[in-house]
């Protein structure tokens, strides 16, 4: 990728090695935002548990490399803590430097907004910070982001130093980084959920508003589901125009909807305009799919 200078063009060469990262990052069903400039560095985080990985990269101009992970997406990852985040994805950490090279002794893991610390953000002294989510249906549960300190901007001279509950002197060698060792979060529902299913935030609810930002131009597939049946091969084949199939719900029951193939709300069938639709009755609670 030949390097750009303009704003336009250093924004377009981020904005295309966010979308390679978040192709190559390993981990099924995950679906990426799209990449857009951030002001509010807490937008990044999908919980205040997350964990935050740094990784600068340059020389000039100097970028910071950021991904950030739910405790929930990093069990799925089958990392029972963070000691080994930067190896696992060591692929989505060489598509967000692209053709810079990746300074691995200064890279710093954090825990939520302590973690961003230090970061520069869109429009702070002529800083670019460009980030786009991923999803796990509609629960963002990372963030991939590089960001470009200003020059007017007053960069720290040194990382930041780590939370209370991290031990900076306790570092072991991960994945060629030197990182401090960090405690595994305390589980949470929230958390369990995020990895378990696509399940939707309630509207309103605190931990959605900030994620539904990041969401926006996300194309999902909505499904309206009158019931199931399970045949056996020979009953499928035996099948003709006229045939009928007993679904397991009985006549009036409510339909159900579903986001990605997990069950989000269910309700009544309609006619509108002499089309089909569903009036939602009721939206399915998170613990129904826990």
């Amino acid at each position: 990728m030949t390097p750009t200078t303009t704003a336009a063009g250093i924004a377009a060469e981020l904005t295309e090695r966010i979308e390679d990262a978040a192709q190559r990052f390993p981990a099924d069903g995950l679906a990426a935002g799209p990449a857009d400039s951030q002001e509010i560095l807490d937008e990044l985080l999908p919980s205040e548990d997350a964990f935050v990985l740094v990784v600068p990269a340059g020389p000039e101009p100097a970028q910071q490399l950021v991904i950030v992970v739910s405790p929930g997406l990093l069990k799925a990852l089958g990392l029972s803590d963070a000691d080994g985040l930067a190896g696992a994805l060591s692929g989505v950490i060489g598509e967000l430097a692209g053709t810079h090279d990746v300074d691995p002794t200064q890279a710093r893991l954090g825990i939520g907004p302590i973690g961003l610390a230090g970061l520069p953000v869109s429009g702070a002294g002529g800083s670019l910070l460009i980030a786009a989510g991923l999803f796990l249906g509609v629960d963002h549960v990372a963030t991939l982001g590089i960001g470009i300190p200003g020059a007017e901007s007053a960069a720290p001279e040194s990382a930041p130093s780590p939370p209370p509950s991290l031990e900076a002197d306790d570092t072991e060698q991960i994945g060629g980084m030197d990182l401090p060792e960090v405690p595994s979060p305390r589980a949470t529902p929230a958390a369990e959920a995020a990895v378990a299913a696509a399940i939707p935030t309630a509207p309103g609810a605190a931990d959605g508003s900030r994620s539904l930002s990041l969401l926006r131009n996300v194309e999902m597939n909505v499904t309206a589901e009158l019931g199931r049946a399970r045949m056996t091969v020979a009953d499928l084949l035996s099948l003709t125009p006229g045939s009928v199939v007993e679904l397991d719900r009985i006549a009036g029951s409510p339909i159900d909807l579903l986001v990605n193939g997990t069950l989000f709300a269910r309700g009544e069938v309609v006619v509108i305009d002499e089309e089909f639709g569903v009036r939602i009755t009721e939206i399915v609670d998170r613990a129904e799919n826990i």
